[in-house]
């Protein structure tokens, strides 16, 4: 149905909800005209378009899986109508990502030549996620990692922070794209799918993708919990897109790679930044939704979710039923904020009436609704209070599970977040759990005038979750400072190649990390898991506690201290903490990973053939014709350099 722009029925659909017959205007609906009168004929047509799509169409999909036991999931951007109702309709909303986008994280890589830039607008992102909240779905899911680099180029340490703008934008129930079916018979790399990431055997990442997974799994057991607690509600004027001339065309989609064409320069979506950068949690609601809206004692309801505000951006034209119902709330007592009043309503049948009974309507209201063009002003003079948190560069999502508040934590900034920040609850006893290994712990907090101050420590590149409610028999939480001193982990490197191909290189002694491909043309074909060796002294036998760095690794890397396995680091930053060293002699060991890239290459510059499948696979992150041959050697393994940092334990206030 992809691209359908009439249906047998269409003539009398339209006159049953637009209130007139269309037929004698085609001329005007079909016209390429930039007029008041063709535009008001063009918007009626897209409004029908998209009630059929989602009456018509989604929800007796919906209905029809409920009746033989199934559940939906619909990915309704690209639609041709209303993506939150149509988001809402399934029983998981479900958004993408599509291609890279950038971090300041450090030590992270986007280099150029392996990208295509990123679709994951935040504000395109939680139309979803919002649908979900104000209808009362429990999962939010997203098609995830889509062209995240070219094919055989995804490192674990790329997916983390795409997968956290997700997580952070309400995503909850994250599936790859994708896990190609691939025979034991198919030779290496097995089948594969034209968009990349591939996440099989075949693919080298796979030997430390479960400690991706593991985190995902941590992230996602909490945010799958209660429900989301966000403060504000941002209407979204659909009316305004499809009054608009948009170049003539009859047919308009809402495509997630064209937002240019209807979000960017709106002044919903400016709107929404301000919002979501001063620190507040906001979900979108549509004209449908608004219908929905309950008020009672502060707070204002919706079927899934509550707030404390409703934001009208400015608009130029708004349904005369949408405003009634945000005057009467507002007469009830909701705090509903006007950036800008409507001038008009959308659509032709009595437009002219239907304008001056809008009129009346905004003037009988005056003394409550006037227009607040400052929005973040309005919501902090209506208490409306923002997190606080978000001016120390830390992204948040916050949810509400049993009563008590839950945030998760991303430091995508580019260096370490250290302190104690405020947050917007009141909790006595606070916890923190890292969902990267699993630790967890009471934090240092304590409450002052109403809100609860929160010792964290966040690299760049990690995550905390902070949570409210006491758990028994839990320890307090380790803070360590790091040491300005670094003792570097140097002598003779014993560097053995444990599987990959396309052949397993010789073994080597080293004392200077770097990449592996230097090692002759064995090497630098080779893809796949190498072990580095080293004995070293214990540098001070007075310090309890370390910090391993690993410095630049390509690119996962599992970790064992005196035969004892520690963990897999996969990604930035590539560090973990060790317990006591043994004084004397310690045995280091880490097995890195690399990309499959090298192994690639090689097989192109021999001319074997492996593209199977010759329509979805021969293509690269440009949809041109797919040459590894062309490209340089990746750098593979451990190149450092590898520190020991001492860690002073830090006592609680």
């Amino acid at each position: 149905v992809y691209g359908t722009d009439f249906t047998p029925d269409f003539f009398q659909e339209f006159e049953n909800r637009r209130g007139y017959d269309v037929r004698p205007y085609l001329p005007n609906l079909l016209a390429k005209t930039d007029t008041e009168i063709t535009n008001r004929i063009r918007s009626d047509y897209r409004e029908t378009l998209s009630d059929l799509l989602l009456t018509e169409f989604d929800e007796p999909w919906t209905d029809w899986a409920h009746q033989h036991g199934f559940k939906t999931r619909l990915q309704a951007h690209g639609s041709p109508g209303n993506l939150i109702d149509l988001y809402a309709s399934a029983d998981i909303p479900e958004c993408e990502t599509f291609g890279s986008m950038p971090y300041d994280i450090k030590g992270f890589r986007r280099e150029k030549e392996d990208i295509r830039e990123g679709d994951a607008d935040p504000i395109m992102l939680k139309f979803s996620s919002s649908a979900a909240h104000i209808s009362g779905k429990p999962l939010v899911s997203s098609e995830t990692f889509t062209w995240l680099r070219d094919h055989f180029k995804t490192a674990l340490s790329q997916t983390k922070p795409e997968a956290e703008d997700l997580l952070l934008n309400g995503v909850n129930h994250i599936f790859l794209h994708g896990s190609t079916y691939s025979p034991e018979r198919a030779s290496w790399p097995g089948w594969k799918f034209y968009a990349a990431v591939n996440f099989n055997p075949n693919n080298t990442i796979w030997e430390d993708a479960p400690a991706l997974f593991s985190y995902l799994e941590n992230c996602q057991k909490l945010l799958q919990s209660g429900t989301a607690d966000n403060d504000v509600l941002l209407y979204w004027p659909i009316h305004d897109v499809w009054d608009d001339y948009l170049k003539g065309d009859l047919f308009f989609q809402f495509k997630i790679h064209a937002l240019d064409e209807w979000l960017y320069d709106t002044p919903f979506y400016k709107t929404a930044s301000k919002i979501m950068k001063a620190g507040y949690g906001t979900d979108f609601i549509s004209d449908r939704f608004v219908q929905s809206l309950s008020y009672a004692k502060g707070t204002i309801y919706t079927p899934g979710g509550n707030y404390q505000s409703l934001v009208v951006p400015d608009t130029d034209v708004m349904p005369l039923a949408t405003l009634k119902k945000l005057v009467q709330l507002k007469k009830e007592g909701a705090q509903i904020i006007f950036q800008g009043l409507p001038e008009s309503v959308p659509g032709f049948a009595n437009y002219k009436e239907q304008t001056e009974q809008l009129h009346i309507l905004l003037t009988s209201a005056q003394s409550s609704i006037s227009e607040k063009p400052d929005v973040v002003s309005a919501l902090q003079d209506n208490t409306v209070i923002a997190e606080e948190i978000v001016a120390s560069g830390l992204k948040y999502v916050r949810r509400t599970v049993d009563g008590q508040k839950m945030y998760y934590l991303v430091n995508h900034t580019a260096k370490p977040i250290i302190g104690t920040f405020a947050l917007q609850m009141v909790a006595e006893n606070v916890r923190l759990y890292d969902p990267l290994n699993g630790k967890e712990g009471v934090a240092d907090s304590y409450v002052s005038d109403g809100k609860t101050f929160v010792k964290l420590d966040i690299a760049s590149g990690a995550s905390l979750f902070v949570l409210s409610g006491e758990r028994k028999r839990l320890a307090a939480w380790d803070y360590f400072e790091s040491s300005d001193t670094a003792y570097p982990v140097k002598g003779d490197w014993n560097l053995r190649f444990l599987k990959g191909g396309p052949e397993i290189p010789e073994s080597a002694t080293i004392q200077n990390l770097g990449s592996w491909t230097s090692m002759g043309d064995k090497a630098s074909y080779f893809s796949g898991t190498a072990a580095y060796e080293i004995d070293f002294q214990n540098p001070d036998t007075t310090i309890e506690h370390w910090k391993l760095q690993l410095g630049d690794v390509r690119e996962s890397a599992k970790v064992w201290l005196n035969d004892t396995y520690l963990g897999t680091l996969w990604s930035n930053p590539f560090e973990i903490q060790l317990a006591n060293l043994k004084p004397g002699t310690n045995t280091l060991r880490i097995a890195v990973t690399n990309l499959p890239a090298n192994r690639i290459r090689a097989k192109e510059l021999r001319g074997e053939e492996w593209k199977i499948f010759k329509e979805i696979n021969i293509v690269n992150k440009d949809y041109e014709e797919f040459d590894a041959s062309q490209w340089q050697p990746m750098p593979s393994g451990l190149l450092g350099p590898v520190s020991l940092i001492p860690l002073i334990k830090n006592k609680s206030n």
